[in-house]
């Protein structure tokens, strides 16, 4: 959903998606954990470009 929310411009709640993901994930260990991880480092890091 992040990344459709993204594609759509809304990148502030693409992140908050993300971020709640994010935490699902890794309460689960999931291995889905790290791509969630690195597509928040992205953003954050576009953001500060």
């Amino acid at each position: 959903m992040s990344l459709s929310l993204d594609k759509l411009g809304e990148r502030a709640r693409a992140i908050e998606c993300a971020k709640a993901a994010l935490k699902i994930r890794e309460e689960i260990e999931s291995p889905y954990a790290e791509k969630v991880r690195e597509q928040l480092e992205e953003w954050r890091g576009e953001a500060e470009e």
